[in-house]
């Protein structure tokens, strides 16, 4: 042990007392050295992790089969997807793996650390860090995303709650950014294997596939007219694609990824039952009307032992090659000087 004595030795404030505020109000001794409070970043930078013994190594094939069956039995939580229509007109689809495929890749990987931090605040906007250790590797790596402080997250709400939706939303983003990150391989396998199960499920009960978006899209306080018009199909012709698309967009809007508006457009006339209209097929132009003659109804007139078939004049419809004008006219009866005709040959099968 040193002969130094404590007295010459720096007092160090303690962030934990009640007090701690009061140190920063009056200069300090020479002697002391006060715990100013620093930037997030700063005490990120300030922690270096190396690899370290674990009692259980992770084993990366059973990483990898546990994402997959997790993903698969999870469906359209592990993604996000949504179009977006670019300045040219062109439609792009976004997808990734959503915050629950992040906590999932990062429980299966094993003997590492996720965590968030607030870099710094505005008037307009919160960054958030994120960080990631691989105890095993000593692999360390950091994200920030910056939230807009004033995000519509729809639905009637009071402002409160509105900023704890926001705050979450930019944290969880966070994370998933920084998770996804740090694992891309088992993020990208974790989505495939959602998508696969999603479809899987819908092609065993599309019925209850289109029930469940409905009545999801109720509770979003979204018509089902507007979906109908963004996908370009109605509703009762959508396929498995376009379901197993819908879930992912469905999910994402519950997510906070993209907002209902942006994802199924309001339309000028919301009234007007799009699903109708898209069943419409738009009917060739007629460019020649064909008529079919009728069957004449003969008279028969029995005179003394002779049978003679008299035919009835009727107008027939006659279709002008040109222009198509339905015009009135006469057939041209039959040769007065045909021989008679037996009334056996007048029956139609």
């Amino acid at each position: 042990m040193s002969d130094t004595l404590t007295k010459d030795r720096p007092a160090l404030v303690d962030p934990g007392a009640s007090n701690w505020e009061s140190s920063f109000d009056t200069p300090q001794r020479d002697n002391s050295v006060a715990l100013v409070p620093t930037g997030a970043a700063d005490q990120a930078m300030g922690r270096i992790i190396t690899a370290q013994r674990v009692a259980i190594k992770r084993n990366l094939g059973d990483v990898m089969r546990r994402v997959r069956e997790a993903a698969t039995a999870a469906g359209d939580a592990m993604y996000y997807s949504w179009e977006v229509k670019e300045a040219s007109g062109k439609k792009t689809r976004i997808e990734g793996a959503s915050i629950d495929a992040a906590m999932l890749i990062v429980t299966q990987y094993g003997n590492c650390e996720l965590k968030s931090f607030i870099e710094s605040v505005t008037d307009t906007h919160i960054t958030f860090g994120a960080r990631f250790i691989d105890y095993e590797t000593g692999f360390t790596f950091e994200r920030l995303f910056r939230q807009f402080l004033g995000q519509n997250v729809g639905g009637r709400m009071d402002r409160a709650r509105a900023e704890d939706m926001v705050f979450q939303i930019g944290q969880s983003k966070a994370l998933r950014n920084c998770a996804v990150g740090a694992l891309p391989i088992l993020a990208k396998a974790a989505v495939r294997s959602a998508k696969s199960g999603i479809i899987e499920r819908i092609t065993k009960n599309p019925e209850n596939a289109l029930a469940w978006i409905m009545k999801t899209l109720a509770e979003m306080d979204v018509a089902p007219v507007r979906v109908a018009a963004a996908v370009g199909v109605p509703s009762n012709k959508w396929t498995v694609d376009i379901m197993a698309k819908l879930f992912a967009e469905i999910q994402s809007a519950r997510d906070g990824f993209i907002h209902p508006d942006d994802a199924w457009p309001r339309q000028a006339a919301a009234d007007i039952v799009i699903d109708k209209k898209l069943e419409d097929k738009p009917k060739p132009a007629a460019t020649k009307r064909e008529t079919k003659p009728k069957p004449v109804e003969a008279a028969v007139e029995v005179e003394a032992q002779v049978e003679v078939v008299q035919p009835v004049e009727q107008p027939v419809e006659a279709a002008h090659d040109e222009d198509g004008v339905i015009e009135e006219g006469d057939p041209e009866g039959p040769d007065d000087d045909a021989p008679p005709i037996d009334e056996e040959e007048l029956k139609f099968d």
